[in-house]
């Protein structure tokens, strides 16, 4: 069963080994991420962002058991479990496939990973248009037709810049 977890910020590490520690069959982590170019000081660098913060999946057949699920609740750099984790195994499931459809080789969601989420307002999150908030005209399966300062633009799927919906 997966298990929804929040971590204290910047303790993953910390958390993975004191449950590794706790739990000696196999354990699955699962945190989509993506990796967006940061510009500081006219220098540009790529920064690791996860998509969910500081929430985790979690999967190991013993989470079924409640009772060992309490028992983990003291593990170092967790700061809860979400409640109620099995009642939503097929959404969890299903929002972990799709994550996993969307990256590249190297693990981090692909741009157009956005493009199925959106539906009429999205902010760009890198690119010359940083910040800036845009409106979907259309919706095509190569691109999409948004409208930036009353210009009206063509985003196409091959586009490096990310976005998401607001």
């Amino acid at each position: 069963m997966w298990l929804v977890a929040k971590l204290r910020k910047k303790e993953f590490s910390i958390f993975k080994n004191d449950l590794k520690n706790k739990i000696k069959s196999k354990l699955k982590f699962y945190q989509p991420k993506l990796l967006k170019d940061m510009n500081k000081r006219n220098k540009i660098f790529k920064k690791e962002i996860h998509l969910m913060g500081n929430y985790i999946f979690i999967y190991n057949e013993e989470f079924n058991n409640k009772n060992f699920i309490n028992s983990l609740s003291t593990t170092r750099g967790l700061d809860y479990f979400l409640n109620k984790s099995e009642l939503n195994q097929t959404q969890v499931i299903n929002f972990i496939n799709l994550c996993k459809n969307f990256e590249d080789q190297e693990g981090y969601l692909k741009p157009i990973f956005f493009k199925s989420l959106i539906n009429f307002k999205a902010k760009f999150l890198t690119g010359p248009f940083v910040n800036q908030v845009f409106q979907v005209v259309e919706k095509k399966e190569n691109f999409l037709k948004i409208i930036l300062n009353d210009l009206e633009l063509k985003l196409t799927d091959k586009a490096k810049y990310l976005y998401q919906p607001i």
